[in-house]
């Protein structure tokens, strides 16, 4: 079983490289690599990057569409903003046709939906919504730390940057991106008189008499779309030193909210359940007669819940037992913008994946952990491996080998093997089947018992 990886989109390559750095500080056994080149879609959408005021860190794990090796055993899974036209060239480039899972169309891919022969789109129109004290006691309760601080951070992000591109019918409502998001819909529903109320109330909590006053200016016998897009307007080059409090002053004005939507956790988890087969069908079809296999709300609630704690239910244990079966060889590849969404729901869906993927302890797949963690080191260090980079992307993998080996084949390493292990991958920009081989053989693995294990295995191919 090989293990996701997971590419960094949306912005430029400088906030690109600090969402994959960001992800793999969260995630360190995890395969992070900034997509470039980036663009300025998200400036022009007035969208920024607010990682830095947490996790300075900049990724140097770069790579290009043409550099990425996809089989037709894999998936792709697009829960980032990316270049619409860029991604579609991509994928219809891939003879292969691996099956696409999209989170959109919408803000991830902003046109409509390409015609793929392998592809599935999950619209908002599909996504659950969760009450406040949901997300907290389910959700938000088990994000990492840095996670929990950042989500108020990019609460008053979202609010101050909102744009009026993102105005626009959502379903029969003319609604705006954060109205949408936050279950606030129904104030468009009552009319421009209650959206200006509403604002001027928010305003006033944040203590911004100056937004105040330009908002009581805005005719309210203009059309909601108007009105929205005049809020927007007013926001427009104000300043906020703390984001942080500006959050949760906006989440406490929010109270009479429908429910807050989750959107890429639900398209991860309706994929794994396609992969898993026809018994997590919900035993009806969409209108293309296609099994429909997305979980039920509460279904998906508890899923999530289990998958952020690290917890297993039989649910989930069997869910894994079929991903992994079904899937074999087969590599997720998924496109994100962690540290964009308010709700983080980017780390909802890594969890996930990472989740049903790994091999939990004391199964008999004994040594298909050391297996994929040693393809890993191979994959990436083929992916571009040059000077300096080239060493920042194997040696990242050293210490997760060591740890496997020392666990899963009985503590072959000594202090000076390890070291040995270390300096022969930091010394080589380009790993090699051979050289993998040769460095488990040199240290104690026995190859007659993992030799059909690791280096029969078709993902070999990819290197």
């Amino acid at each position: 079983m090989s293990r996701p990886i997971f590419y960094a989109v949306g912005g430029t390559d400088q906030t690109r490289k600090n969402r994959a750095s960001f992800l793999y500080a969260l995630h360190p056994d995890i395969i992070s690599n900034a997509l470039v080149p980036g663009d300025g879609d998200l400036t022009r959408l007035r969208i920024h990057n607010s990682i830095p005021d947490i996790h300075k860190g900049k990724s140097e794990c770069e790579v290009r569409y043409d550099q990425l090796t996809i089989g037709a055993n894999d998936y792709v899974l697009l829960i980032g903003h990316v270049d619409k036209n860029a991604f579609k060239q991509f994928m219809e480039s891939l003879q292969t046709q691996p099956e696409l899972w999209v989170m959109g169309p919408g803000f991830n891919y902003m046109d409509a939906p390409f015609v793929y022969p392998n592809g599935h789109w999950i619209r908002d129109s599909d996504c659950y919504r969760y009450s406040a004290q949901e997300w907290e006691e389910d959700v938000f309760q088990y994000y990492p730390p840095d996670l929990q601080t950042f989500h108020h951070i990019q609460v008053g992000a979202f609010w101050t940057t909102r744009s009026e591109a993102m105005v626009k019918e959502r379903g029969p409502i003319m609604t705006s991106a954060f109205y949408n998001q936050f279950g606030l819909n129904y104030l468009p529903q009552q009319g421009t008189i209650n959206i200006i109320s509403f604002e001027t109330s928010v305003a006033h909590a944040l203590n911004r008499p100056d937004i105040e006053a330009e908002l009581n200016q805005i005719d309210t016998n203009r059309s909601v779309e108007d009105v929205l897009k005049a809020v927007a307007r007013v926001y427009k080059n104000k300043t906020f030193p703390d984001l942080a409090d500006c959050g949760k002053t906006v989440l406490s004005m929010i109270g009479a909210s429908e429910g807050i939507k989750e959107y890429d956790g639900l398209v991860a988890h309706t994929m794994l359940r396609r992969i898993g087969g026809s018994r997590f069908s919900a035993g009806e079809t969409k209108g293309n007669d296609e099994p429909n296999y997305k979980p039920s709300r509460e279904q998906h609630l508890q899923f999530m819940k289990a998958c952020l704690s690290k917890n297993d239910s039989d649910y989930v244990r069997a869910l894994r037992h079929h991903v992994q079966a079904n899937l074999g060889d087969g590599v997720i590849h998924t496109f994100h913008d962690l540290g964009l969404d308010p709700q983080s729901d980017d780390w909802i869906a890594i969890r996930i994946i990472k989740h049903i993927l790994d091999v939990p302890a004391g199964t008999s797949a004994r040594f298909r952990g050391i297996s994929g963690l040693v393809k890993d080191v191979v994959i990436e260090s083929n992916m571009g491996a040059n000077g300096l980079e080239g060493h920042y992307r194997v040696v990242s993998h050293i210490a997760p080998i060591q740890d496997a080996l020392q666990r899963e084949l009985g503590d072959h390493l000594t202090a000076n093997q390890y070291n040995t292990v270390r300096s022969i991958f930091a010394t080589q920009q380009k790993a090699s089947v051979d050289m993998a081989k040769e460095v488990l053989d040199a240290h104690g693995v026995d190859m007659d018992m993992a030799h059909e294990l690791i280096f029969h295995s078709k993902n070999w191919c990819r290197v």
